[in-house]
Order: structure tokens, then sequence, then C-alpha cells
């Protein structure tokens, strides 16, 4: 993107609200309900669904999507690939409905409620940390490494597979620059 809405768009600070307004209203009123019902009786649960986010995240970023383009590349790239190629499309950025609800229904039906209501609010804070990572312009300090992270891994592919932390990255040996690192 050239000329002046660049020019606007780099000097446009990030803002949690960037957050607020970009998922659809379905997910936001579903996450809402799971939420709500959640809250009603809390439970450890929660705490353990969104610990547990950033294992599921990597997992399913690294052996999901990216074992995929291996044995399914028509749908890796219909449901990751594209991302990889479009990094800037706001489009490609926050994982579709009809991808992410089929799975939150199946937790839902497998997990306790507390804990997918833990699971979702950890997506939540990786959609945000996505969204960041993919904004042009300036970003709080502490955004500024998951996005140096997360574009490491739209260059070379097989490194940096957490995107809202990088816990796991340091774990499996996947972490850019580490000794024992696949790079």
């Amino acid at each position: 993107m050239n000329g002046p809405r660049a020019a606007r768009t780099a000097r446009r600070p990030w803002r949690p609200r960037h957050v607020l307004t970009r998922p659809p209203a379905a997910l936001v009123g579903a996450v809402y309900v799971i939420l709500a019902a959640a809250v009603a009786r809390p439970s450890w649960g929660i705490v353990l669904g969104f610990l547990g986010f950033p294992l599921v995240e990597y997992i399913v970023h690294r052996w999901g999507f990216h074992a995929a383009s291996r044995w399914w590349p028509a749908a890796y790239d219909r449901i990751h690939g594209a991302h990889h190629r479009l990094p800037s499309d706001p489009g490609r950025r926050i994982v579709p409905l009809s991808h992410s609800l089929p799975v939150a229904g199946a937790l839902w039906l497998a997990l306790p409620g507390p804990v997918v209501a833990g699971l979702v609010l950890g997506y939540l804070i990786y959609e945000g940390a996505h969204g960041a990572a993919h904004h042009r312009g300036r970003l709080p300090r502490w955004l500024r490494g998951i996005r140096r992270h997360h574009m490491i891994h739209h260059l070379t592919d097989d490194v940096a597979f957490g995107v809202s932390t990088r816990w796991f990255d340091r774990v499996f040996g996947t972490m850019p620059g580490e000794p024992g690192s696949l790079r």
C-alpha cells in the first residue's frame, strides 16, 4: 500500500479497541454466553482452560495448520496458507467463524463449560495478539516483541509457532536463534 493512506496507517497507534471492533458480532455474542455461563459457576476450570490455551494454540498452529500443508495442501491453503501469502490482508487475520464455531462446539461437548470458557478467553487474547502483530502502526513495547516473533514465523515458516506467547517455542525447540532450535 502506497500513498497518503499508507502514511496515515503507519502513524496510527494500535489500540485495544481494534480487537473489539473487528470480530463478527456472532463471535462476540457466543463468547459472552460462554463466559456468562462460566462466571455463574466460577471454578478452576476457567483458569485451567486459560492457562492451557497457549499449548492448544501451539499444537494447532504447528501440527494442525503447518503439517496440513504436507498431507492436505488444498485445506492448508484455504485455512492458513492464504494468510501466509497475504499477511497484511485484514480479512485473513482472524479465524473465520466457519472454522472456529465447529471447533468451539466440539470442545463444548467434550469438555466442562468452565474449561471451554477459559479456552475461549485465551483464544480472544490470541486473536488480539495476532491482530496487533499484523498492525502496521505503532505498538506498545510489550506487543512489539510479539510482532517481531510472529513476523519471523511468516518469513521462515518452520519456527516461532507461538503467537500469544513464546513459551512452547522454547519447550519444543522452535524458538528462533536459541541453541537447539530448528533454525
